[in-house]
Parts: C-alpha cells; structure tokens; sequence
C-alpha cells in the first residue's frame, strides 16, 4: 500500500483515530448541551442537531474510510480544511458563544488530525479560516473571545508544528534505512572495488547534504583516496600522509569522529588540518572507519556551514562504512582466491591452465 506523506494509510488512522473519537465526544457534548444546559431557538436546535450528527458521521467516514484507502488525493485534504471550517462555522451559528470553548477544542483536535494526515497547507488554512468565520458570525469585540481564539490559535499552532517536526524526523529514518537497504541490495551482487566505491558514492549523495566527501584506504603511512567529491567535481587515486590529519586519528583509533563547527580550535593530540579537494575550508567534518578483515579504511563527508550534520548522520555513515568495508573484503579475498588458482604453488609463477588461458 502506498506511503501519504511519507506514512501508510492504516498508520494515519492509527494516529487520527484519538482525535477522531475525542472530536465525536466533543460533538455530542455540544448537541447535549446547546439543546438543554443552553437552549437555543427551535429552528437553531434542530440545525444544531443535524450538523452535530453530521459532523459525527463526517468523522467516523474520513476516519475509517478515506484515510485508509489507498486511492487517497491528497487534494481530499483541502477539502477536508474547508469542509471542517464550515462545519465549525455553522456550530458556532447555532450555539450561544458559551460553548465557543467546545468548539476551540473541536478545531484543536481537528488541527491535530489534519496534521497527521496531510502537511502544513491545508491545516493552517483550517485553523485561519475556522477562526476568522466565527469572528465573523459572533462579531465579537469582547476580550473573553479574543483571548479564547487566541489561546486555541497558539495550542493549534504548538501542535502543528510539533507533529510537523516528527514526521519530518520519521521520513528522514525512513529515508536512511532505505539508503542503507538499497545499497546493501547493490552491493551483494558484485566484487569489484571500483564498483563498490561508485555505489558508495551514489548513497553518500542520496543521504547526506555534504559540499565534500572521500572514501580512502589505508596503505602504510599514507591513505589512498579511491574518490574525493568536493563542490561538485571528482578526484581519484590521490595519496596523502595520515599522520597529524583528522583521518589518521580516525584510522589509528578505530573510532568515529564528528566536528560539528571547525571554527572552533580542534582539541586532538597530534593533529593538523589537511585540505583536500578544492582547498577550501571546512566547517563541519565526520569520518567514520571503514574496517573489516584486511580492509583498513575510512570515509568522511564534510561541509563549508557550520553545524552541518547531526548524530544521525553520523549512524547512516557507519553503516553504510560497515557494508563497504565487509564487501571490499570479500572482494579482495575472491581476488586472492582467483590468483593463487592462477599460480603454480611451487613456483608461484603462472601455471599451466592459466598460461593456456592467456594463448586463447
């Protein structure tokens, strides 16, 4: 079943459902009591009613049946936004302004479930909308309404943002773990160095905002850059000394380093700044080790802004380091494997199958 927002269908109805069974707590309360504790005029009782109950119906049917269904448009949630600021217009039109706290919660939940469900768009028009159509209807100057608006205004706004941002959070793990899924995919099927080094690159891009990234191994004193990215251009095989440089410490210690803003004096024994690439400055650095067997290696991903990166990125780059490093393992060991069938074991010199192999 398709993703809406980055979430399943049946996730948003899991999420909406208590605001959907809140909101048809809150309907009933305000038929109950605009009916009896607050009476209104006959022809306002029966139309309180109706749109009450519709308003109950509309919940249980967007709730139970829209949102789960797969064919959802996301135009829908548009029309949920006005849909739910008429209704809350016309309640406020049939109920005495004693009950607008009943309605300030109604927009709240509704605020909530429309968050869940779709993206700051149609929401926020909702909310607007709701509120100016009852200043519009109660025509209230007072300041009891204008503090209850605004209050419902800011608890709307502190919801909406707060589910905004874990969503954001959710769709960036998701977005990693299929990183990390695709590449591991990718690099199942094949032996070849070069190969895994341009996948690598590939996921680098697609996971992190990075002005610069390299992915090296580690040969004596010396690192061997297989690929260096910086702003937009590629360099290969390039060779530099570890010793006094940020990767040396990485390689020697074994341990991930994140400096999340270089301006900032580095605290490390023995080390100096090494610039690389375009020979720009950056600003925030990771590296990461990429170890396993006879692989010694690292990858780091830098920035020219300050504060960059953050843990996560720091967790995606290990992963992606452990799967490369285990891969370019396997990939020299079938190279071992491959020249010793080649070799005469006496000798070490060709032997005879492969010489015939050659003369083909």
């Amino acid at each position: 079943m398709p993703a809406h927002f980055g979430f399943t269908p049946k996730e948003h109805r899991i999420s909406v459902l208590p605001s959907a069974i809140a909101s048809m707590i809150v309907l009933f309360l305000i038929i109950f009591n605009g009916g009896i504790l607050w009476p209104v005029s006959p022809a306002k009782s029966h139309m309180l009613f109706g749109v009450g109950l519709l308003g109950i119906i509309y919940t249980v049917i967007f709730s139970l049946i829209v949102i789960p269904s797969s064919n959802i448009n996301p135009r829908n949630n548009w029309i949920n936004a006005f849909a739910v600021a008429l209704s809350l217009g016309m309640l406020a039109y049939t109920t005495p302004s004693d009950l607008d706290i009943y309605i300030g919660v109604l927009l709240i939940l509704d605020a909530i479930s429309s968050s869940i469900t779709s993206e700051r768009g149609p929401t926020y028009t909702m909310v607007v909308a709701t509120i100016l159509g009852i200043y519009i209807i109660r025509h209230d100057f007072k300041l009891s309404f204008i503090t209850l608006y605004a209050s419902v205004l800011v608890v709307a706004v502190i919801a909406i943002e707060t589910i905004w941002q874990l969503k954001s959070l959710s769709r960036n793990h998701i977005r990693r773990l299929e990183i990390i899924t695709e590449f591991s995919r990718q690099i199942a099927s094949t032996l070849e160095k070069k190969q895994v080094v341009s996948l690598l690159s590939d996921a680098l891009l697609k996971a992190v905002e990075a002005d610069s990234y390299f992915i090296g191994l580690r040969e004596g004193n010396n690192l061997r850059l297989d690929l260096i990215f910086d702003d937009g251009e590629y360099y290969e095989n390039q060779i530099v000394p570890i010793d006094g440089t940020l990767s040396g410490w990485v390689l020697n210690n074994q341990q991930s380093l994140f400096l999340p803003d270089l301006r900032k004096e580095v605290v490390l024994p023995g080390v100096r700044l090494v610039l690389l690439g375009k020979h720009k400055t950056s600003l925030s650095w990771m590296g990461v080790p990429m170890s396993s067997g006879n692989i010694n290696g690292i990858i780091s991903i830098g920035s020219y802004r300050p504060n960059a990166f953050n843990r996560a990125d720091m967790d995606l780059l290990s992963s992606l380091a452990l799967h490369a490093a285990q891969t370019l393992h396997n990939a020299n060991h079938h190279a071992e494997v491959e020249l010793q069938a080649k070799l005469d074991s006496l000798t070490g010199v060709y032997n005879h199958g492969h010489f015939l192999k050659l003369l083909k």
